[in-house]
């Protein structure tokens, strides 16, 4: 995570980056000010030192993303948890709050093909945590390799885009400004996938 958190820190500053951060950061402002969300109360929201940020993890209601969310509570972060499913997800917040005495969990189910309430729900719940200073991408659709040759691949593919690469730069992007705004941050993704067999026969690439 330590490597992973030097890549992202590294990339943001990138000086290639900058025009199209400003771009995204613009248009990210104007939508914002349709929702009426006030930024300004975001700014400096943290209250102390022992407030040690906030933690966003997509997919936490996977194995992994409940350890991460487990191991970044005991560090003390506030924990939003995304994913489909509410009863899981409500369980695994019961499960940290239990744990540390001081523990703060907040559950957002969300599809996250929902690209109009991703942003909006994200900005309803940093009005009570304070603004998102660490973002974990573990939200993924597996692909079947075995299955290349059926139709449902193609759809297979088109989803893992949709949650592994499009709703990760949207929350990524919209959260830029917040991290900068507040001394910086971490973005991390995690991307797994399940390995079910050898390539089909015939088959001249694959990856």
């Amino acid at each position: 995570l330590r490597v992973a958190e030097d890549i992202a820190r590294f990339y943001l500053k990138d000086a290639r980056q900058t025009s199209r951060f400003k771009r995204v950061r613009h248009d990210l402002t104007k939508t914002l000010l349709q929702f009426q969300i006030p930024y300004q109360k975001l700014v400096g929201a943290r209250r102390s030192k022992e407030d040690v940020g906030v933690a966003l993890i997509t997919g936490g209601s996977g194995v992994i993303g409940q350890d991460v969310a487990k191991n970044l509570s005991a560090r003390g972060f506030k924990i939003i948890l995304m994913a489909r499913d509410p009863r899981k997800l409500k369980t695994i917040e019961q499960s940290l709050l239990a744990e540390r005495v001081g523990a703060v969990c907040y559950a957002l189910p969300i599809d996250l093909n929902d690209d109009h309430l991703i942003c909006q729900s994200i900005d309803k719940i940093m009005m009570k945590t304070g603004p998102v200073t660490a973002f974990v991408h573990l939200a993924h659709c597996p692909v079947n390799p075995t299955e290349i040759s059926q139709p449902k691949f193609v759809e297979q593919l088109d989803q893992n885009y949709k949650i592994g690469v499009k709703s990760f730069t949207q929350i990524a992007s919209h959260l830029m400004p917040v991290m900068e705004a507040n001394g910086g941050g971490s973005i991390i993704a995690m991307l797994s996938q399940f390995i079910y067999n050898v390539p089909p026969a015939g088959s001249d690439a694959y990856t």
